[in-house]
C-alpha cells in the first residue's frame, strides 16, 4: 500500500473472502500510515467490491461531459476540429443558395 500511495492513488481497495483478515489489514493500515493514508484506503469482501464498483460506476455517469469550444466536436472517441471563417448571416445565405444550387443542377443531370 505504500507503494499505491506513494504513487499517487487516489483510491486502494483491500479485497479479502476473509473478515478476519480484512480487519487485520485495517488495524495495520490505521497503526503505520496514519489517518490521511487510511482515508484513502477501503476494505471490502468481493461481493462488496462488486457492489462498490457499481456504485462509483453510477457516480460516474452522473456527471456530465464537459462542453466542447466551439468549432470542436467529439466522433468515435476523438476530438475534431474545424477551422472555419466567420461570416456573416448575409455571406452564409449566399453559400447556402450556392450549394443548393449545384445539387439541384446534379440531381436534374442524374437519370434513374
Amino acid at each position: 500500500m505504500k507503494k499505491c500511495l506513494a504513487a499517487g492513488c487516489a483510491r486502494i481497495a483491500v479485497v479479502s473472502t476473509s473478515a478476519r483478515q480484512l480487519e487485520e489489514i485495517a488495524a495495520a493500515v490505521k497503526g503505520g500510515l496514519g489517518p490521511e493514508a487510511v482515508a484513502k484506503v477501503s476494505f471490502h469482501s468481493p461481493d462488496d467490491f462488486i457492489a462498490e464498483l457499481r456504485r462509483l460506476k453510477a457516480e460516474i455517469k452522473a456527471k456530465p461531459a464537459p462542453a466542447l469550444p466551439f468549432g470542436e466536436v467529439k466522433s468515435h472517441g476523438r476530438t475534431v476540429r474545424r477551422h472555419l471563417p466567420k461570416l456573416s448571416a448575409e455571406e452564409q445565405r449566399e453559400r447556402k443558395n450556392a450549394s443548393e444550387r449545384v445539387l439541384a443542377s446534379a440531381m436534374r443531370r442524374t437519370k434513374p
